[in-house]
Order: C-alpha cells, then structure tokens, then sequence
C-alpha cells in the first residue's frame, strides 16, 4: 500500500515548539498556497504536493527537510494517489516478491481473501495504523496466531521502503526497512517473521546430532504431490536431512533430521494449511498428517 501522511504528522508537529521566548505567532504555519485549475476549480495533485512541502518547511525553518526520506514519500503520496492493499491481480509483482521470500525461509504465506467481509472490516486507511488489536480482531475469521502487516512506499530513486509489524503469541516485533528493489524489503519482513520463529523452536544443540523424527504424510496422490510435500520440508531451516523410507498406496513416510525437538516440529508443520494432523498424530516420536491440496 502506498505511503501517507498519519505517521508523519505527529514527529513534524514536534518541531514547531522549539520557538524562543520571543517568537511572534505565525497563525499560518500550517498552511499551504496551490493553484486552482480554472476550468475544473480544483486543485492537481501536483499543486497539492507543492502546498504540503510549503508547510515542511514552515514548521521546520528549513528546506532541507524536503530531503529526508519519510518528508518524500509523504509527498509522493500527495502527487500519485491513495493507499491500497497489496492484491495479488493488481500486484503481482510484490506479491510474488513476498510469496518467494517467504517460500525460501519454509514459511507458508497466507493473504487474506479481500471479499466483502474483508472490505467491510478494514480498509486501507484503517490498516495504515497497523494498530495490534486492530491487526488480531480482522484477522479472526483465518484463526491465524501469526500475523504480519506492513506498509510500503516507492521512492523517487526507485528504492523502497516499508514499515512491518508481526504479532505472534510471543508478542509483536517491528521493523523499519529500506532497500534497493522490492525483493530486499520482502526478504527483511521473512527474516522478521523467520529467525524469532526458528529461535522458538529450535532445541540448544550443544554439539548434540539432530533429533530423527518418523513423518508419515497421508494424501499422496500424485507426483505433484509428493514433490510439494518435499518441497515444504527442505525449505524448513531447522530440517537438516530428509530421507524417503517409502511411499506405500497413499501415505509418504520419511525420516527427518531436526535441530528441534518432535513437538517443535509438529508446529512448524503446522505452519501450513496443507497439513492436517491426524488423530494420534505425536506418537513414539513418529508424526502424521494429512496432505491436501
């Protein structure tokens, strides 16, 4: 979604009380000229952008404000339009951008289903804030206790930058981040998301080998199937080795090698709808579940 002007107000309006004892009222500090389209009695955008960077500069005395980065972003955002969810139809490139950070550090990225229910709850002025309770309450219809938002600008030397917020039931962690492309900005919001949630898994090895675990996957239906599944488990960084017992009718049973332990496991497993715990699922440090497309 691209970047406005409510996070920035707040640290802007700051500056204005650092005046001296002897400063005259400027009962126009705040505002801003821009001209008004004859025919059309409105103003462009681009004038608007103009007006916005007069009242930079007025409340901070100088114009070497219009330099930093956060003051340009608030005002590419006056000249290019409103803020908007990242889709995947109307933003493929970002999307697959995050879908590819995500799927190299084994974490399943799941979006919501922008319906009428979703458009209802949160709109993007909503979302801007990122607030925590707000973030918990929308996402409740995916009973998902992980949650990762974010918010994100181009800038005018085609880098990016973006703000990321991710609440688990450990707590949130947050993340400012600039970089040259989108992938840099996508692969910082991973690493947010991924090196907290290996630390919570992950078992002290003290020069211990890894723990062997028994996984049995039940569904395998086709080839396509079976390569996902592997697919999944080698992209899961605690995982150091996979090896194929069998495949038998339907069930894939394979030997894991993990620097966590079986219950550590489950949960990264977990992580992703296509697996389903079957009854009895932790058993003699064996796991089973159940594959669906």
């Amino acid at each position: 979604m691209k970047q406005g002007l409510k996070w920035l107000l707040l640290p802007l309006l700051s500056l204005a009380i650092c005046a001296s004892a002897h400063a005259v009222l400027m009962t126009d500090l705040y505002t801003g000229r821009a001209k008004i389209d004859g025919a059309e009695q409105s103003v462009s955008a681009e004038a608007a952008a103009q007006a916005l960077a007069q009242v930079f500069v007025k409340v901070s005395g100088s114009s070497n404000v219009l330099r930093r980065a956060e003051i340009k972003a608030a005002l590419a955002q006056a000249r290019n339009g409103q803020r908007e969810f990242v889709h995947p139809q109307s933003n493929a490139t970002q999307f697959s951008a995050l879908q590819r950070a995500f799927g190299a550090r084994g974490l399943p990225l799941e979006t919501p289903l922008y319906d009428l229910k979703d458009s209802a709850a949160f709109t993007p002025d909503k979302a801007w804030g990122m607030v925590s309770g707000t973030l918990r309450d929308v996402s409740a219809r995916y009973d998902r206790e992980n949650i990762l938002a974010g918010r994100f600008v181009l800038q005018d030397d085609g880098s990016w930058s973006g703000d990321w917020a991710y609440i688990s039931p450990q707590g949130r962690r947050d993340l400012r981040d600039r970089g040259q492309s989108f992938a840099d900005v996508a692969t910082a919001a991973a690493a947010l998301v991924a090196e907290p949630m290996a630390s919570r898994y992950a078992v002290a090895t003290s020069g211990k080998d890894a723990a062997a675990v028994t996984l049995h996957v039940t569904g395998i239906r086709s080839y396509a199937d079976y390569a996902q599944v592997m697919q999944l488990l080698e992209r899961i960084e605690l995982i150091e080795r996979v090896d194929v017992i069998r495949v038998a009718d339907d069930t894939l049973s394979v030997s894991l090698e993990a620097q966590t332990s079986t219950s550590g496991l489950a949960g990264l497993l977990e992580l992703n709808r296509q697996m389903t715990p079957m009854e009895g699922a932790q058993v003699h440090g064996e796991l089973s579940y159940q594959w669906t497309n």
